[in-house]
């Protein structure tokens, strides 16, 4: 492929907002035909454009769709206007993948696996050993609260929430803070992990970052011994 085409390509990737770091440029043969593949590492979904044998200015093009839940990308080789197409409208394919499969991997790897975290905090709430239905004593409720304070700082140090957020996160730390004085151990372990998943979504975490935040979530209550040392 010509300096000038793939600089384009470059430049179309930048151009979208996207990190070109993310993606990489091989070139393979098919038949008497060379194709050019372009990766996108953390989805590893590809495009490939594939030369006329004849003509380096004219190409077709296929590419992997973003298809969650089946075992391989659905593979679309769009058919050009007599079987090729100048540069320019190949180009436009390669764009259009970028802002259609490229962006929604991006955009759905960034939603929290709210799922996945309740089936964690049913595993969590359902072990035997788990289930304690005593009342908080007075020193355990006010540990509890200054450890929630501190669940508050450290959530803004590492994830620094908006000012909206901010409000969501101290709606559902408040809540906490009060259910203290009237849910037993048992139950007020089931209300904290509803509330983390609250934050999670207020913060639109992905599922390695809701994991991050239950750790320090951990991490703030582990002085609180008789309800964290379980959880």
């Amino acid at each position: 492929m010509k300096r000038q085409f793939r600089n384009l390509l470059y430049g179309d990737i930048e151009l979208l907002g996207l990190s070109v770091s993310d993606f990489t440029f091989s070139e393979a043969m098919s038949g008497v035909s060379p194709v050019y593949i372009i990766t996108h590492l953390p989805s590893q979904l590809t495009f490939r454009f594939r030369n006329h044998s004849e003509n380096p200015d004219s190409f077709d093009c296929f590419f992997e769709r973003y298809s969650p839940g089946y075992p391989t990308p659905v593979s679309v080789g769009p058919v050009p206007p007599e079987n090729y197409w100048k540069f320019e409208e190949a180009e436009r394919e390669f764009m259009e993948w970028l802002e259609t499969d490229v962006k929604a991997y991006l955009n759905d790897s960034l939603m929290p696996d709210l799922w996945g975290l309740l089936e964690e905090q049913k595993r969590a709430s359902t072990s035997p050993r788990s289930i304690d239905t005593s009342l908080f004593s007075e020193a355990e409720r006010d540990q509890l609260r200054v450890s929630l304070d501190t669940f508050h700082l450290l959530i803004v140090e590492r994830f620094h929430p908006t000012e909206v957020q901010e409000e969501a996160i101290s709606e559902q730390l408040n809540y906490l803070k009060r259910a203290v004085d009237r849910l037993n151990k048992f139950d007020w372990k089931s209300v904290a992990m509803s509330s983390l998943i609250s934050i999670s979504v207020a913060l639109c975490l992905d599922t390695n970052s809701g994991r991050k935040l239950y750790g320090l979530f951990q991490q703030a209550m582990s002085a609180v011994v008789p309800l964290c040392q379980h959880a």
